[in-house]
């Protein structure tokens, strides 16, 4: 497990195109040396003495890992590392909750120290904010009544610290989905994310460090009829949402905007409604109207479908419910003998 969590680390760092490189010296036969230094970029910690710098080597058949613990200035060092072409190599510290990772670099000769900057964590979201939002509507499938959209979230985070979520499942980053929404797919350049289903919505388990991060999430969500009205939550606020949607897929307005404005982006119009300076915990509500129907004979299909399934739920329901009738007569009659 830990091997296949560090190797999906590696891999958002080299996608997501990390600046700070780890940069190795090169020894006379052919093993090298990587030097380094931890500082702590919160104001008034400047203890760094005894934290553990991991050093991984993620091969395709196998996975490494070599520790060292940091002096009283934060250095460390790494003595006789040999580098194999078909592998990754990755500097990691985990301080107070949260991951730092540095990709490291054999393409460089540098002698320059490596600087791991870590932070000191709280538990108080107050220090994210959501700088823009930005919602696309791209489809409707008419056969299975849903509509599919996608989502990407630039969070901020301005302060010195990093943002550790609590155990408390309210505390992690939370992100709403319309009622019934399936199919999610998340992914982030914030490290060591587990998503998490919770109440109308997800969250997810990463930290976050001092800086811009996205989160980017994809799902579809069912309709019935010919419109539907979303409610969306904006836990963090945001001084930005956009909602885009194509022409084909519906007329799309807002209680408080009105009807969208059609607008060119590249080759293609998009329908777009725009909200500034959102306060956190605020609402916005939007509307999709004369969405695509399928026809008579696709209707009567899926009626016909959503019966037989519902049939056999509920069947499968009675079953499971005769089961634990019967199964709590015996046990209570088991336990009536016993006594």
């Amino acid at each position: 497990m830990a091997k296949f969590l560090f190797v999906i680390l590696v891999i958002a760092c080299i996608l997501f195109g990390f600046d700070r490189i780890v940069y190795a010296t090169e020894l006379g036969d052919g093993s090298i040396v990587i030097e380094g230094q931890v500082i702590n970029g919160t104001d008034g910690s400047n203890d760094v003495s005894g934290i553990t710098v991991v050093l991984h080597r993620v091969g395709t058949n196998d996975f490494h890992s070599l520790d060292a613990v940091t002096d009283q200035y934060g250095l460390f060092k790494f003595n006789d590392v040999v580098p194999y072409d078909d592998s990754f190599y990755a500097i990691a510290v985990d301080y107070m909750g949260a991951l730092y990772v540095e990709v490291v670099d054999f393409s460089s000769n540098s002698k320059d120290l490596v600087t791991v900057t870590i932070y000191d964590s709280i538990d108080n979201d107050e220090i994210l904010s959501v700088t823009s939002m930005e919602i696309m509507f791209s489809l409707a499938d008419v056969d299975n009544r849903t509509i599919w959209a996608w989502e990407i979230v630039n969070i901020s985070n301005i302060s010195n610290t990093t943002y550790v979520p609590g155990r408390d499942p309210m505390n992690l980053l939370r992100f709403g989905l319309p009622s019934g929404s399936t199919g999610l797919y998340v992914d982030t350049d914030l490290l060591g994310s587990d998503v998490i289903q919770v109440d109308l919505g997800f969250g997810i388990t990463a930290s976050v460090p001092p800086g811009d991060h996205k989160v980017m999430y994809a799902y579809q969500f069912p309709y019935d009829g010919d419109s539907i009205t979303i409610e969306k939550s904006l836990t963090y606020g945001s001084n930005l949402v956009r909602v885009l949607a194509l022409p084909d897929l519906g007329i799309l307005s807002s209680s408080y905007l009105g009807t969208a404005d059609l607008v060119d982006i590249g080759q293609s119009s998009y329908q777009l409604l725009s909200w500034e300076d959102q306060p956190r915990g605020s609402n916005i509500s939007i509307s999709i109207e004369d969405l695509p129907k399928p026809s008579v004979i696709d209707s009567a299909i899926w009626l016909l479908s959503f019966i037989k399934i519902q049939h056999i739920a509920l069947a499968g329901m009675g079953t499971l419910m005769a089961g634990l009738i019967v199964g709590s007569f015996l046990r209570r009659r088991y336990i009536s003998q016993s006594n």
